[in-house]
């Protein structure tokens, strides 16, 4: 710790005159009261000159990089204003060269930028697989309150949302499975057409309503509900159909494929007493 005198040297107003925070130009906004002043010449409290300034500077900055060399000549510091009384000078952090670089060297090494950056890719993957959480509502009140109850600590921070969801997945056995996204958007629908059918809007289907109104909305939900409707049934009549094709193909002989060292195939019927030929000549085989 760098220990520093008390200058004999006062202001016009009686204020004595610290170098410590470089108070050349008036006093400060913060400058100690006269209580405070009384103390420090009785020595029940130290001066404020009794250690060195910070590196950094308050307006966030180190004091070795967009600042103004000290007038009093012990380094390097901030010449940003701080104060209703501090003038004649400038501090140079919001233009000095390569500021845009130090402030993303300063931002990329923080814990916040680390965090932030680690629950986008958490919520990208979930995104992405359709990985499925629990709702808020159950998350942070049965899941949470059971999590505290056992551990007898009340999560904070950032990681707050994470340590639920790790708690859930060690114990996903004591509450219900939950939805994945696509099963949730189905659910809203089915919601939606069940609150619109019970309200019982009747639109004509053919009729042309004002854009942006009601019965335009009701027309078009009713068109969708009716083409999901329609692209269910053909794709039942598809599968009936395959099955049936399944069933009729079932039963017919497979012939047997022999093929000779010249590549060429000879194709012996199974079972079929109508014909004498038991052997069918391939095709290119005119021989």
């Amino acid at each position: 710790m760098v220990t520093y005198n008390v200058v004999t040297v006062f202001l016009q107003d009686g204020w004595p005159l610290c170098d410590i925070n470089e108070y050349i130009y008036g006093p400060m906004a913060m400058w100690p009261t006269e209580e405070q002043v009384r103390e420090f010449e009785s020595g029940k409290a130290p001066w404020p000159c009794v250690s060195s300034p910070s590196d950094r500077c308050k307006c966030g900055i180190l004091a070795t990089q967009g600042v103004v060399p000290s007038e009093l000549g012990y380094g390097s510091f901030c010449g940003n204003a701080h104060g209703d009384y501090w003038e004649g000078r400038t501090c140079d952090w919001e233009d000095f060269s390569g500021r845009c670089d130090l402030l993303l060297k300063l931002g990329n090494t923080l814990e916040p930028w680390k965090s932030r950056k680690q629950q986008e890719l958490k919520e990208k993957i979930r995104k992405e697989y359709d990985v499925p959480i629990p709702d808020n509502d159950l998350l942070w009140g049965k899941i949470y309150q059971d999590m505290v109850h056992e551990t007898g600590v009340e999560p904070e921070g950032l990681y707050t949302r994470e340590t639920i969801i790790k708690y859930w997945r060690q114990n996903r056995s004591k509450y219900p499975q939950p939805l994945t996204e696509n099963e949730k958007r189905e659910n809203r629908r089915k919601l939606l057409e069940e609150r619109e059918d019970h309200l019982g809007y009747v639109v004509d289907p053919n009729a042309k309503y004002p854009k942006g109104s009601w019965e335009e909305y009701l027309q078009q939900v009713r068109v969708r509900k009716r083409r999901i409707e329609m692209e269910e049934l053909q794709q039942k009549a598809e599968e009936a159909q395959m099955e049936t094709m399944k069933a009729l193909v079932a039963d017919l002989p497979i012939g047997k494929v022999n093929v000779d060292k010249k590549g060429k195939g000879v194709v012996v019927a199974g079972d079929d007493d109508d014909d004498n030929d038991d052997e069918l000549l391939c095709e290119g085989d005119s021989d």
